[in-house]
C-alpha cells in the first residue's frame, strides 16, 4: 500500500487524507464482492441512522373468489284449489305478511248454493228419519198382536237405518262444502314478503288446473338467505360443510356477509365441471333482498408453498452480487441476504429466502452502504 510521506503543507495533508479514503473504499468494495452475506456493526450516531420496517409473513393459504347469487332459504308459491273470481285482494308486491294473514278471497257462488242445498237435505233427512223411527216403534207393538209380519218389521228397521245413514252422509257433504269454502280464502302459510303475484281483482281462477308458472303469489322469508355458488372441480375437495366464507354484493359494497357452507351437491356437473354449493347466513340485520349477484371469497390451503413467503416494502429491495437482496437488522447487526422475488407491485414485493432471516428490514439500504463506505 502506498504511504503518504508529504507532511509539511496543508495541501499535502488534504491529498493524503483523500488517498486514505480511496484505499478504504476499495477494501470495503472488495469485501462485498468476495462474501455472499455481509454482516456489519451499525453505527449509532446520527450520521448512520436508517429507517426500518417489519417483514410480514404471507400465510400458506390462497383466496378463491367465485360468483354467487342470494336466494331465500324458504320460498313458497301459492296456487288455488278452488275455482271462481278474485273478489278481494289485500296484498301487493313487497307486502310483508305474517303466517295466516289473508291475501285474497275467491268468489264462488255455486259453492254457497251447494251449502244451502245440503242444509235443506239435512233437515229433510232428519224428518224422514224421525218418521221411520216412529213407524218402526209402532210396528214393534203391532207384531206382538200378530198384526204385521216379521218381514215387514225387518223392512221398517232397515229403512230407519238407511235414513240415519243418509243424514250422516249429508253431514259429510256439509263438511266437504265447508272445506271448499275455506279454499276460497288464500292465506299465507309462512311469514315473509310477497315477491311476485299473477292475479288482480276480477280474474278467473281455475282451481287444480293452473300451469306450473301460473301461481297466485310467490312468498319468500328473507330472514335467512342462502348463497348459491358453483365451485370448480379443482377447488371442491378443499372446502367442507361448516366452513366460513365471506360475500359481497353488487350495489351493497359496504356490507360484508359471513356465511357458513351448509350443503354440497356431491356431484360434479358434466357440462360445467362445477359442483353446486350452498351457504347460509342470518339476514335479519342486513335485510338484503333475494336474487343479488355477488362474489364469495374463501381461503384454502396452498400445498405448493414449500418455503415461507415474506412481504416487504419496495424500498427495501436492493441488488447484491448480481441478484435481488435485502438488508435486515437485529441488535445493530446488519445482514445483506440474497432473495428470490415471487411477485412485485408498485409499493411492495413478496419474496422467499433460502436461509433464515431477521424480521426487520432496512429501507433504502444502498444509501446505508454509501455512508458506511465513507
Amino acid at each position: 500500500m502506498t504511504e503518504c510521506k508529504i507532511k509539511s503543507s496543508t495541501q499535502a495533508k488534504i491529498q493524503c487524507t483523500a488517498l486514505h479514503k480511496v484505499q478504504h473504499n476499495i477494501v470495503l468494495i472488495g469485501l462485498l464482492l468476495l462474501t455472499p452475506t455481509l454482516t456489519v456493526q451499525a453505527e449509532t450516531n446520527s450520521q448512520s441512522s436508517y429507517q426500518t420496517a417489519k417483514l410480514t409473513k404471507v400465510l400458506d393459504k390462497k383466496t378463491v373468489s367465485l360468483p354467487t347469487v342470494s336466494q331465500a332459504k324458504q320460498t313458497t308459491k301459492l296456487y288455488s284449489r278452488a275455482s271462481g273470481y278474485i273478489k278481494e285482494q289485500y296484498v301487493e308486491i313487497g307486502s310483508a305478511v305474517s303466517k295466516g294473514d289473508v291475501l285474497a278471497v275467491i268468489d264462488a257462488p255455486e259453492i254457497k248454493l251447494q251449502e244451502q242445498q245440503i242444509l235443506a237435505d239435512i233437515e229433510f233427512g232428519k224428518a224422514e228419519h224421525e218418521l221411520n223411527r216412529l213407524t218402526l216403534k209402532r210396528a214393534k207393538q203391532l207384531i206382538k198382536d200378530n198384526l204385521i209380519s216379521k218381514a215387514e218389521l225387518d223392512r221398517l228397521a232397515i229403512q230407519t237405518e238407511k235414513s240415519k245413514a243418509k243424514i250422516a252422509s249429508l253431514f259429510a257433504q256439509k263438511e266437504q262444502n265447508q272445506f271448499q269454502q275455506s279454499l276460497l280464502i288464500i292465506t299465507a302459510p309462512i311469514a315473509g314478503y310477497i315477491t311476485d303475484k299473477n292475479i288482480e281483482i276480477g280474474d278467473m281462477i281455475n282451481g287444480g288446473s293452473n300451469p306450473l308458472n301460473n301461481y297466485l303469489y310467490k312468498l319468500q322469508n328473507i330472514d335467512d338467505l342462502k348463497l348459491i355458488t358453483y365451485v370448480p372441480q379443482n377447488e371442491v375437495s378443499k372446502i367442507s360443510i361448516g366452513d366460513t366464507i365471506n360475500a359481497t354484493f353488487t350495489g351493497y359494497e359496504g356490507i360484508f356477509v359471513s356465511a357458513t357452507i351448509s350443503r354440497k351437491a356431491q356431484a360434479i356437473s358434466v357440462s360445467s365441471g362445477t359442483m353446486l354449493v350452498e351457504a347460509e347466513f342470518d339476514n335479519s340485520k342486513y335485510n338484503l333482498p333475494t336474487g343479488l349477484n355477488g362474489i364469495i371469497n374463501f381461503k384454502i390451503k396452498n400445498t405448493k408453498l414449500d418455503r415461507p413467503r415474506w412481504n416487504a416494502p419496495l424500498a427495501a429491495l436492493t441488488y447484491h452480487q448480481g441478484g435481488p437482496a435485502i438488508a435486515t437488522v437485529s441488535e445493530n447487526n446488519i445482514q445483506f441476504q440474497k432473495i428470490d422475488i415471487v411477485s412485485q407491485s408498485t409499493d411492495s414485493f413478496i419474496f422467499v429466502s433460502p436461509n433464515p432471516i431477521y424480521k426487520t428490514v432496512i429501507l433504502n439500504p444502498n444509501a446505508l452502504l454509501n455512508h458506511i463506505s465513507h
